[in-house]
This record gives C-alpha cells, structure tokens and sequence, in this order.
C-alpha cells in the first residue's frame, strides 16, 4: 500500500476517494499523528481515476453554493433541547423541519473508547448522538455510499459534517439530489485523534476510572465560557473551563490541526452546504435581547432549498436576520482557514513520544490565575472592552 496523495496538506481526509474505489483498492489509514490519509493498492489498482476526480481540494470552486447566504440568529423553543445542544440548537430544528418521514441522519457520534465515527440514524427522536460538538475528526468510513444508496431509493437525506466532508459528499455523489440537504458546521479546524486519545488516557490515569461521558461545550452553568467535562464511571467528574483544559487549549492554540486546514478552501464564502452553523458570538453587541447565555446560532441559509425550508424551522426555532458582514466579522473561519500555531510540528513529533503531562509542561501550562478569574467571571462587554485597551485580538 502507498500514499495515494504524497503531500499532507493536500489532503482533508474526507474519505471520498475510498468510497468511491470500484474494487475497494483505496483505505483510509491513520498516519503518525492519528490522522487519515488513503492508501492504495498499486497492484491491484486498474487507473480509474475516479480517486482523483472526487478529490474536493482538487476541485474546490466547483463545489460552492451559487447563491449569497443569508444570515440568522436563531434558537430552539424548546428548553430541554436548547440545553442539550452546543450553541441554540440550529441542528436539531433543521433536522426537525426537514425530516417529516422516510429519512436517514448523518452525524458524527462517539463510539467505543470515544472514537468519532460518521452514522446515520432512522429516528429523529435519537438525534442527541449527533448533538453538540465533537473537537475530533471523525471517520466518514462508507457513510458516503450509504447516503448515495438512501437517496437513489428515493429517502431523504441529512448529512452534517465539517465543510470538507460535505464537499467531499458532493463531489463523490457527482450530481445534486432534491432529497439531500446538507449542514456544515463553522470549522476551527479538525484536530488529531491521536491526541484526543492520549489526553483521555492521561485523565483517566489521575481519576484511576474509565469515562463514561465526555462534553466539549459543557453549559449547565454558562454558555461563555464552557467547561470541557468528563464524567467517570467511578462517579468523579472532571471539569474544567475551556482556557484551562489543556486538550481544549492545544485546539484552540491550534497546535494539533491537520495539516490540510491551515490551506481550507471551504472557509470562506460562499459556502459548500446548504446550511452553515455555529455559535452566534458578538451577540451581546448586535442583538443584546437574544444574549440569554443559554447558547445562540448563527445559521447561513446558502441555497434555495434552505431558503425555502426556512418556513418549516421557524415552526421549532424562533430566528431573527443579521447582516452577513456581521456573521462574517465575529466568525473568522467564514473568511479565511485557521493558521497553524509555529510550534505545531513539534508539538506533533513529541506526542508520539512523550507523555500527556510533559506535553502539558512544554506547551500547555495553565492561563495566570488572574486572566482565569477573568475569563470566568467578568462581563462578556467588559472583557471586550478590557482586551481593545490591552490591544488584545479575539
């Protein structure tokens, strides 16, 4: 087996070239820092090209939606499904209003020892697997084939994933389909899975209990700031806000991302899906009546069919209509791709051989106590207004 495509950044790892080998030569494989890349089976292989021509780094500005999106704020009616989603809950209610009967979901889920993995479910009423964020790639494995057999019996389909892999959907699938819609998430970039496991082995070490439960965007108490959470089987829990859980700081230092994201043509507008979702940040600024810290989507409507569906999620989410200027200048992923961190290569090299707790020692210490006391405890208009006097960036 060899590489199908030599030069990482190159590659998002959606997984289309897989499912689209005819004689199942293409399998994506976990490189040295967890990622998935395609390997294939020069042996074996017949020179189809049909790796190549699904690739959507290769073809990018063909994937895009044509229409400008327009832009909302919005929040589930629903409290109990409100507090268990990421932000306001925009997935669940798109769900809702696009799922009438004979559908299939797809979504990333947690699988066995927190592996995420792409599934897909009958039963809308069983959505809280592909609720809430997972700061994970996760593995697409066939579920491009098995929307594609869905849609070809005539049952609709809703996928969500990350903008590469519904470009990599749509570039696999080579046709648009009146009963696919499509939702991608605002992505900071994907991080390793590699990392994620080795940080959970090195919790569950100091807690000496395997985990029964993890939430990246815990919000019991606030939705800014969140809390990283796990809970144990021995009934621990650990909990930590954000800027002090050193798998959340390395993500948001940018310091395990793949490659590729540092080069995304996706994180711009216009976009690849028929929704974009995320958390509505600067709310407190643009529609302070909204600002309840219960959680808040920014929801772009990118085609005709989200448009239109539109009228059938108001009848579970109340929206409102912002600028797109404004969805754009407080989400910067909706206009250019995250940078690396300049350690992020080595960072990489000494997971693979050092400990969880010497790479918190090297790279991850904690925040100073006064900068943790802010975060948690000041006003969100104080903390932007303390940070434009410090000249602090967002």
């Amino acid at each position: 087996m060899v590489n199908l495509f030599n030069d990482p950044t190159k590659c998002c790892g959606c997984g289309a070239c897989e499912n689209i080998c005819p004689r199942q030569d293409v399998v994506m494989m976990p490189d040295v820092e967890g990622f998935m890349y395609p390997r294939i089976d020069m042996q074996s292989c017949i020179n189809c090209g049909l790796c190549e021509k699904v690739c959507p780094l290769r073809h990018s500005e063909n994937l895009k939606q044509i229409n400008l999106p327009e832009a909302y704020a919005l929040y589930h009616k629903d409290n109990e499904i409100l507090r268990e989603s990421t932000s306001g809950g925009a997935f669940t209610a798109i769900a809702q209003a696009f799922c009438s009967d004979n559908y299939a979901i797809f979504g990333a889920v947690f699988e066995n020892c927190f592996k995420v993995s792409h599934r897909f479910s009958f039963d809308i009423q069983r959505l809280s697997d592909q609720r809430k964020s997972k700061y994970v790639q996760s593995d697409i494995g066939y579920s491009f084939r098995q929307a594609k057999s869905f849609l070809e019996k005539g049952k609709k389909v809703l996928f969500s994933g990350t903008p590469c892999q519904i470009a990599g959907l749509k570039a696999f699938l080579q046709k648009d389909y009146l009963n696919l819609l499509t939702v991608e998430i605002i992505c900071h970039g994907v991080p390793s899975p590699l990392v994620f496991a080795t940080y959970l082995e090195h919790i569950k070490g100091l807690y000496h209990s395997d985990i029964k439960e993890v939430s990246f965007r815990d919000k019991s108490e606030h939705w800014e700031p969140h809390s990283m959470v796990l809970n144990f089987f021995s009934g621990d829990i650990y909990k930590k806000i954000g800027i002090d859980d050193p798998y959340e700081m390395a993500f948001y230092g940018n310091l395990i991302l793949r490659p590729s994201c540092q080069n995304c043509p996706f994180a711009t507008i216009p976009r690849v899906a028929d929704f974009t979702i995320g958390d509505f940040w600067g709310v407190e600024n643009l529609k302070p009546h909204l600002d309840n810290d219960k959680g808040l989507s920014i929801i772009l409507a990118n085609s005709l069919k989200s448009q239109k569906l539109l009228v059938s999620v108001a009848l579970f989410a109340h929206y409102e209509r912002v600028e797109l200027s404004q969805a754009i200048e407080n989400n910067p992923q909706l206009k250019e791709p995250t940078k690396p961190h300049p350690q992020r290569d080595q960072f990489m090299l000494d997971i693979q051989s050092k400990t969880f707790a010497e790479i918190i020692s090297i790279y991850l210490k904690p925040r100073p106590f006064l900068h943790r006391v802010a975060t948690k405890f000041l006003s969100k208009k104080m903390k932007s207004y303390l940070k434009k006097i410090m000249g602090i960036k967002n």
